[in-house]
């Protein structure tokens, strides 16, 4: 996504930082102090307006001087990439597995925008102080639907776990996916997994009590989803490297040199990269004929 002009960014990723962990770990008169501070610090007209007037939307919510959230709950089927239903919040702090992929996360990147980000901003307070909003809304999407459960963020704790597990059980119609290195919380709710939820055990987090062979024995999981370095010239390409063949092989041999057998190369178009049972283009990402299949990607 290209910055526009008037989301130039006059937000500093230490700020942004700040205000994330504030909506992930704060009460909600700390959340509410710093919502405030933070605006009163961005331009009020002007190069870099849209940052306060968005916030300034969440704020309002949270005041109870706006009936509904500044920004939609549930992102609808939102482009060819990433063609399903999705749910973010706050990367980072909302993810006890975080390691070394806190350093390159690509969710930071979507911070060039103001939307995005408050958005999940947003998402993180409702989902701690609201969740019966976010339930409501949950038990409302259409039928049939395929959700990115975390496209940004993660389970914070086993209590979101089985927030959700409970949800996907009301709605064995919604067909959900997702990735996490919340191993621990995963694991501690296994008793609760609904059939309608598929896990990509994602790389780049750090070592928990629960190790990762335990997680990819869970009913859930499909297999290890794994960031890869591959030349920096391919990654340089950004969106048009998944059309270079040799992309693919790079992904290919640099998972391999990790250990693992059996890779498939992420095309970035997560709805038509295979071809489902009924003949429909689908996702391997939430398709069990792809368990124990290593699904690669160059760190981005």
């Amino acid at each position: 996504m290209k910055t526009k002009k008037k989301d130039v960014v006059v937000f500093g990723r230490s700020q942004a930082l700040r205000m994330a962990r504030v909506a992930s770990k704060g009460t909600m008169d700390e959340i509410i102090a710093t919502l405030r501070t933070t605006l009163e610090a961005l331009p009020a007209e002007g190069p870099g307006f849209t940052w306060r007037r968005e916030g300034a939307k969440v704020l309002a919510f949270l005041l109870g001087e706006r009936d509904r959230p500044a920004f939609r709950l549930f992102i609808a089927k939102g482009n060819k990439k990433l063609p399903f239903y999705t749910w973010s919040t706050s990367p980072v702090y909302t993810c006890p597995g975080k390691g070394p992929c806190a350093s390159w996360c690509y969710s930071l990147t979507a911070w060039r925008n103001a939307a995005p980000f408050w958005r999940q901003v947003q998402n993180t307070i409702v989902l701690r102080f609201m969740p019966e909003l976010v339930a409501d809304t949950f038990l409302d999407l259409p039928q049939g639907i395929t959700l990115r459960l975390y496209v940004d963020g993660d389970f914070a704790d086993e209590a979101t776990v089985r927030f959700w597990f409970k949800l996907l059980r009301l709605r064995p119609d919604v067909q959900a996916y997702g990735y996490s290195k919340s191993w621990d919380e995963l694991a501690a709710a296994k008793d609760a997994v609904p059939a309608n939820y598929i896990l990509n055990v994602s790389s780049g987090g750090r070592e928990r009590s629960v190790s990762r062979e335990a997680v990819l024995g869970l009913p859930m999981a499909r297999g290890l989803f794994v960031a890869v370095q591959v030349p920096a010239r391919f990654m340089a390409m950004k969106a048009a490297r998944y059309e270079d063949p040799e992309y693919h092989e790079a992904v290919r041999q640099a998972a391999r040199a990790l250990g693992h057998q059996k890779v498939f190369s992420c095309t970035g178009l997560c709805g038509t990269c295979v071809k489902g049972r009924d003949g429909q283009w689908t996702h391997a990402c939430g398709d069990m004929r792809f368990k124990d299949v290593v699904i690669a990607n160059g760190i981005h």
